[in-house]
């Protein structure tokens, strides 16, 4: 595999003339976008005060993305997609490929996003390249959906089936790292990617803190080897929830008419056997999913991953050595890449190959 392939990351540079980049901003305010990125005032009244009507028609954006929003054109979005498809494998959904139920809601995605979305594949190329049981390369899609999580990952069911990343319309932090203000949409990406890497099998599970119950169902183990079911409680309107952890035996059934049968996720953290990187932890692919991004998305996360559940990232670096290791190694089976300090893919300088030279 030609060493472009990995090398990579969300830092392509676009070059532009000054003539350009003025037909760019210009088109930018003459054009209204459809971005749900509204300024506060539009959001909390509804209507822009006058001093605001400039700001109306601008997306809002970080420092980190102005430039990406400066030379947005569908022309440059188009060459970006290509991009990204031909290094990264996937396919972006068009209203041919796109689900019947979805196409109504298809849409073009900002170079922001693109760029985010590069970045974000470029740290998890080993999960999200084709996997070798699988004829079907990931789909991504961009839909205008406003309400929801911000992306969400999907699979078809079936052996062969392919899997999909929809980034939603929501408003939504359009940087690389998590801020103040929450999540970002590049911390979103690397836990949805995060998805495509597991197949669950039971060692998996266990290497997790989970256990396997009767025939679908899983539990959390604690320290004792107790069971403990996950829980989520709505109220009639779906308002509130209640969340808790339901005593069971190997086979799922109750046991909350035992001592301990009922245990509040605050208990439950001093309780499990192995230290979960989220709250709650509601399932082992949330869990795995959780610890990629924390391993993956830069040196203060692996460092916190590595403080706070030292046995999770034990478990979550050994699967991504091997993971890399299926990308190529040398003469001497030296895997021809590795994951640095920061998480991101590099070259491993140990390795002896010829052809990457």
């Amino acid at each position: 595999m030609p060493a472009d392939l990995l090398q990579g990351k969300a830092e392509a540079s676009l070059s532009l003339t000054e003539e350009q980049k003025r037909d760019a901003s210009e088109k930018l305010l003459l054009d209204s976008p459809q971005s749900s990125l509204k300024p506060a005032a539009t959001r909390d009244s509804g209507t822009p005060t006058q001093a605001d009507s400039l700001k109306g028609v601008l997306p809002e954006v970080t420092f980190e993305n102005t430039e990406a929003a400066l030379k947005d054109t569908p022309q440059l979005g188009e060459q970006k997609k290509a991009e990204i498809e031909l290094k990264y494998g996937v396919l972006f959904e068009t209203k041919d490929t796109c689900p019947p139920q979805d196409r109504d809601k298809l849409r073009e995605p900002t170079l922001a996003e693109l760029e985010i979305l590069e970045w974000a594949l470029s740290k998890n190329q080993a999960a999200v390249k084709p996997n070798v049981f699988s004829i079907n390369r990931m789909s991504i899609m961009f839909s205008t959906d406003t309400t929801g999580a911000s992306a969400f990952h999907s699979s078809e069911s079936g052996v062969f089936g392919n899997s999909r990343v929809v980034i939603n319309n929501t408003e939504k932090v359009l940087t690389k790292e998590d801020t103040k203000n929450g999540q970002s949409l590049g911390s979103v990406l690397l836990h949805e990617f995060g998805h495509r890497a597991s197949f669950m099998k039971e060692p998996d599970i266990e290497g997790l803190g989970w256990r396997k119950i009767g025939e679908k169902d899983v539990a959390i183990e604690t320290k004792d080897g107790s069971l403990y079911k996950y829980v989520e409680e709505k109220s009639a309107d779906g308002k509130d929830k209640k969340i808790y952890w339901s005593k069971v035996d190997k086979d799922g059934n109750s046991l909350e008419d035992q001592p301990q049968g009922r245990l509040t996720d605050e208990q439950m953290l001093h309780l499990e056997k192995v230290s979960q990187p989220m709250r709650p932890a509601n399932h082992p692919s949330e869990t795995f999913a959780n610890a990629m991004r924390m391993y993956c998305q830069n040196k203060e996360t692996r460092e916190e991953l590595k403080t706070k559940c030292p046995y999770m990232y034990r478990y979550i670096d050994e699967y991504d050595r091997k993971e890399l290791r299926r990308l190529g190694s040398d003469f001497f089976g030296i895997s021809n890449y590795v994951r640095d300090e920061n998480g991101d893919i590099v070259r491993n300088p140990q390795a002896w190959n010829p052809a990457l030279a």
